[in-house]
């Protein structure tokens, strides 16, 4: 190969010479002579031939370039030689094309792939048998058959695929059979406990002998040399010297070796093939000086076995990378040879720049190295960088397998004025783009169906646009693509990466994504350009949805991660994926299987035992399942095994194809919007997230930098969710189950995954929740209302609503609640919330859920009926305490009669600082703030309130309170829509007073009194209180009434207690008045006497008269108050 380049550099110079030398003058007279062919590319079997009809010049010479693959006559008939590829050079005169010819054997047989194939007993495989005739594979039906009859069942999955279950260990040879064509292969059952043979650890020895440590358990060892057929040995060392002797200066060979189990051992599962690569420790002496184009010679020894030989043609390799350059720039960094020859660069004026406009007749290089500079020849040109990749360059290319982009080649805003959109708006504003254009500007290897490999590490963004010569399907059909590396933080915006017309039926989707960092941005976008199916714009469906991120220290066992190969960017070392054995363990990093579920590590998260480390539920956005079970404990091979813990924030947002989703018991968390957007969830299953509470969450660790994050929202839009499954304490503070809008159509349903008595739900912000309907079931038998059980792995339940009959439950005993939610706690119900619509409420003073037993309903709790418009009368005699703002905002309540509340304290809580209250709540006062339209309130004997109940800032004195007795009540100073009226319990007719009338309304005697010479005339009290004195037989006054407020206070002259008689009121007792303040006139013309201090303090009084009062004498003995 070495020796071809100098031989090419060299006639390139001769050419050169002999142009500048001499040549035909311009008046020559020439003959113009052109070659064209019908096929460009051809395919024959070894042993056949084609025959080549050129036309546009009367004669023809024809050479291949490699005459051990194919040959051709002097008159243009092709030979098949031996499988390969060779290139045809058909020439007349200057004239040249090329054409490619592909040999392939005749070959017709049946692939099965791996010879023996592992699966747990009492588990299944899945066997696919391809059909190859003439090298091409075929629909043909296979038959499969099994050596046994017991053990095993074989059934049918498509024409060329079954099934084998196997109920019990032991070996099992599956045959497959199309037309005369048969193969065969073992399906071997180990036991459940089965263990994974270690792998020999290798080395050779004398550069002869391959050798390794013996396996415990192994029963021999497979050995095979660059990938050829497999020698099975029992000894621990080979003979390799028939390889090594011939392996010169940069030659290698591959050993590999693998630990077997034995025929009849079913407790081990044979290892991975150990590999290593050998060669030479050359130490090369030069002789006489050589470059990448000069020859020399140089003498050879291995420093480890001595062998020598000299190479008298020593030529250097082209240097295309160093450390300085590491991704290299398209040619060789010493003489400027171009890796790939005929690819066509042009010239960009108005972005002075060149560009790729496609390749040359007659490129045959599977390896595309793009340059990352080009120089025309052009004086007025010059030396430019090559910025990006014309519309559809290598569009249908057959022939390039790997193509590589020069790390310059990025994102630039294009100058041409002509680069707009139909419109005539610029397309440098294509969304995501930030103002610049892309460097692969559409279609670029659309239909390359032999392109395997890509590096573009300069391209940040694929844009999602579709304009003539600006689109987005630059990987369209190109379905052998496996790997393309991209920068940290790459987006696919569009349609990168399409399945489309071209792609086989039969093709798998197994593009993956190596990002040169830790992240992408998004390899697609899930809403428009999705992975798995088309919405009617494109999709990405190629991509198999694998992200593979970089790492210095990755090896060929390190699955997901990679990094390039000792400073060479075009060269990739990387474990892959994960190979999982019968027990869903990777064979090379021992991770679990993650079923296509991104986990994450945080290695931050402090665990209940005080360990740190866990996993997480990672993006998922583009993960192209219906339904998803997350594992409990995981292992990414790097991190160990470690519960999974928590969801991420917006793991699963805009996913469009996830309908069901199990999280284990260990997952305790969501961290906010994290299934977002879910159009098709309908299942979720997290027994053990015990709240969703609001909180906010901090910028750190795995969320560094990520901006303001909350845990709320987290099924925001799911309007097909039906079924959430969750832990038996489960509670909710803030929006979870909503629309934006908060007009849903109700779907949720909650399901407990404890049994009633176990179970102890809140829904707080129920009117936050707009999906949630309201119902929950809970676990256990379904012969009462609101069970659920599994039937089959399938969730059934009972009826949600009781079925009653004369206001019980038919079917579990419960009373008929009107709407009015009872809940069960420590011996007694309480009043949890209300949903019914009725004007009228009426709270049971026992209460019967069909579970806990009958018992009295003596508390309702905080909010439970907030903002309730439209409810008017409240009835619930048995309740002795509200847990605050109770009835906040029911603006159109009347009536309440809460005849067994007499005293609500502000702070309920136990010697620790807990809440009493069954619902939490703590500071109980408003419980009747802004009802602006209550004015009937009945109260408990004596009722007080630490803090103010009844209040408003929109209206005042309104509401009457009725005492269920004869106590005296006290307000608090903040119930500002209190008249100030109450009324005690009596016969309905004094003043003051109230009773049920004969249909139950209150009836209430007057509410003002009407004195006549100081006697009510409506119910005979007094202004003030009247003694006798039976030395003088005489009345006295003793102080004012209970209850008056009057301004004029008027004494009787004469007075009857019922008892004494009628006689004259004559005196008014020390103190009797004593700062009365309200008084304002005093009238007691048969008052003759006054036993001091009578009205001290009365500041506000003004007139008296006590015409009576002759004299009054300091020291009276015999007064009647002594």
């Amino acid at each position: 190969m070495k020796r071809f380049w100098l031989f090419v550099l060299t006639a390139l110079c001769c050419m050169a010479l002999a142009a500048c030398s001499g040549g035909k003058k311009q008046d020559d007279e020439t003959k113009s002579e052109s070659v064209y062919l019908i096929d460009k590319e051809i395919t024959v079997y070894v042993g056949g031939t084609y025959k080549f009809a050129p036309t546009g010049a009367e004669a023809f010479t024809y050479a291949s370039d490699d005459e051990s693959v194919a040959t051709v006559s002097a008159d243009g008939v092709l030979t098949g030689v031996s499988e390969g590829t060779a290139f045809i050079d058909v020439t007349a005169g200057e004239s040249t094309v090329t054409c490619r010819a592909d040999v392939i054997k005749e070959d017709n047989y049946i692939r099965l792939g791996a010879a023996t194939r592992y699966v747990i007993a009492g588990g299944d495989v899945t066997i696919k048998a391809e059909t190859v005739r003439n090298g091409a594979v075929t629909d043909e039906k296979v038959e499969f058959t099994a050596d046994k009859t017991t053990g095993i069942t074989l059934a049918a999955v498509s024409n060329n695929e079954v099934t084998a279950t196997v109920a019990e260990t032991g070996s099992y040879v599956i045959t497959a059979k199309s037309g005369n064509l048969v193969a065969q292969c073992t399906v071997k059952a180990v036991g459940a406990d089965a263990s994974v043979l270690a792998k020999p650890t290798l080395k050779v020895e004398g550069c002869a002998t391959l050798k390794w440590e013996p396996v415990e358990g192994a029963s021999g060892y497979a050995v095979t040399i660059n990938g050829g057929e497999e020698t099975v040995t029992s000894e621990t060392s080979f003979d390799v010297s028939s390889v090594t002797d011939g392996l010169k200066f940069g030659e290698s060979a591959v050993f590999a070796v693998k630990a077997l189990a034995g025929a009849d051992d079913f407790e081990h599962i044979e290892s991975m093939p150990a590999r290593m690569a050998f060669a030479h420790d050359y130490k090369e002496k030069v002789v006489t000086e050589h470059t990448c184009v000069q020859s020399g010679v140089s003498d050879f020894g291995c420093a480890t076995c001595g062998k020598k030989y000299t190479d008298e043609n020593r030529l250097d390799d082209h240097v295309y990378t160093d450390k300085e350059t590491p991704d290299g720039t398209g040619a060789c960094l010493v003489c400027g040879f171009q890796r790939t020859k005929k690819v066509n660069y042009k010239y960009d004026e108005h972005n002075d720049c060149y560009f790729v406009a496609g390749v040359d007749g007659g490129y045959n290089s599977e390896d595309l190295y793009i340059l990352a500079k080009y120089n025309d020849g052009t004086p007025e040109h010059g030396e430019k960088p090559v910025r990006y990749i014309g519309f559809g360059a290598f569009k249908n290319n057959k022939i390039i397998v790997r193509a590589f982009l020069p790390k310059s080649m990025t994102e630039f805003t294009d100058k041409d004025p002509a680069f707009v959109r139909r419109n005539g708006a610029s397309l440098n504003d294509v969304e995501g783009m930030g103002g610049k254009s892309s460097p692969l500007r559409g279609s670029v290897f659309e239909a390359c169906e032999n392109l395997e490999f890509v590096s573009m590490p300069g391209v940040y963004t694929l844009p999602a646009v579709a304009e003539s010569s600006y689109t987005h399907w630059n990987f369209r059909d190109c379905y052998n693509l496996t790997a393309v590396i991209v920068p940290e933080g790459f987006n696919n915006r569009g349609a990168g990466f399409m399945r489309w017309i071209n792609t086989p039926a039969k093709a798998a989707n197994k593009t993956d994504i190596y990002v040169i960092g830790d992240s992408v941005g998004a390899i697609c976008d899930a809403a428009n350009y999705p992975i798995g199916n088309d919405i009617g714009f494109g999709n990405n469906t190629l991509l198999s949805g694998d992200v593979l991120t970089y790492d210095e220290n990755a090896t060929t066992e390190t699955c997901f991660k990679w990094r390039y190969a000792d400073d060479k960017h075009d060269e990739v070392v990387s474990g892959g994926k994960h190979e999982f054995n019968g027990k869903n363990v990777c064979r090379k990093c021992g991770a679990r299987n993650d079923y296509g579920v991104v986990y994450g590590y945080d290695k931050d998260f402090v665990n209940a035992d005080g360990s740190t480390g866990a996993y997480y539920v990672g993006d998922n956005k583009n993960l192209a399942e219906s339904e998803v079970t997350i594992v409990d404990v995981y292992d990414d091979g790097i991190n160990g095994e470690k519960p999974v813990k928590f969801v991420r924030n917006r793991a699963f947002e805009g996913n469009k194809f996830l309908k069901k989703i199990t999280l284990p018991a260990s997952v305790t968390r969501l961290d906010g919007l994290a299934f977002s957007e879910c159009a098709n969830l309908e299942y979720v299953e997290m027994p053990g997230v015990a709240d969703l509470n609001y909180r906010d969450i901090a910028n750190e660790g795995i969320y560094e930098n990520a901006g303001y994050i909350a845990s709320d929202n987290n099924f925001l839009e799911c309007a097909k969710l039906k079924t959430v499954v969750v832990s038996p304490i489960f509670e909710i503070n803030c929006g979870q189950f909503k629309t934006r809008n908060g007009s849903g159509l109700p779907c949720v349903e909650l399901y407990s995954a404890g049994t009633y008595t176990e179970s102890k739900i809140n829904i707080i912000e129920r009117a936050a929740n707009d999906l949630f309907t309201g119902n929950i079931y809970y676990f256990g038998e379904l012969n009462r209302c609101r069970r659920w059980t599994k039937d089959g792995g399938e969730i059934v339940h009972s009826d949600a609503a009781h079925n009653y009959a004369h206001g019980e439950c038919v079917i579990c005993g419960a009373k008929d609640d009107k709407g009015v939610a009872y809940k069960y706690e420590s011996g007694a119900y309480y009043v949890g919330g209300y949903t019914g619509d009725g004007e009228i409420v009426e709270i049971a003073e026992t209460w019967n859920d069909g579970d806990n037993g009958e018992h009295a309903v003596t508390y309702v709790a905080k909010k439970a009926f907030e903002n309730q418009k439209k409810i008017k009368r409240v009835i619930m005699p048995s309740i002795t305490d509200l847990g605050g703002q109770v009835f906040w905002g029911c603006e159109n309540l009347e009536y309440v009669d809460m005849r067994g509340v007499t005293y609500i304290s502000y702070a309920n809580k136990d010697g620790d600082g807990n809440a009493k209250r069954p619902d939490g709540s703590v500071e109980s006062n408003n419980n009747f703030r802004f009802c602006n339209n209550l004015a009937t309130v009945i109260v408990g004997n004596g009722y007080s309130s630490e803090t103010g109940q009844f209040n408003s800032d929109r209206i005042h004195g309104v509401v009457n309170l009725y005492v269920y007795g004869t106590s005296t009540v006290t307000t608090h100073p903040d119930d500002n829509i209190l008249t100030g009226k109450i009324f005690y319990l009596g016969d309905g007719e004094k003043c003051f007073t109230w009773k049920f009338d004969d249909s139950g309304n209150v009836k209430a005697g007057p509410s003002e009194h009407n004195f006549v010479d100081g006697k009510c005339s409506a119910c005979g009290i007094y202004l003030v209180n009247y003694a006798y004195d039976s030395a003088s037989q005489t009345y006295y006054v003793t102080g004012v009434a209970s209850g008056i407020t009057e301004e004029t206070i008027t004494i009787a002259s004469t007075y009857n207690d019922g008892d004494n008689g009628e006689h004259a009121v004559t005196y008014v007792a020390r103190k009797a008045f004593e700062n009365k303040t309200t008084i304002k006139r005093v009238i007691m013309p048969s008052i003759t006497d006054l036993g001091g201090q009578v009205f001290w303090g009365c500041e506000n009084l003004e007139y008296v008269d006590m015409r009576s009062v002759t004299y009054i004498k300091y020291n009276q003995p015999g007064r009647p108050d002594g």
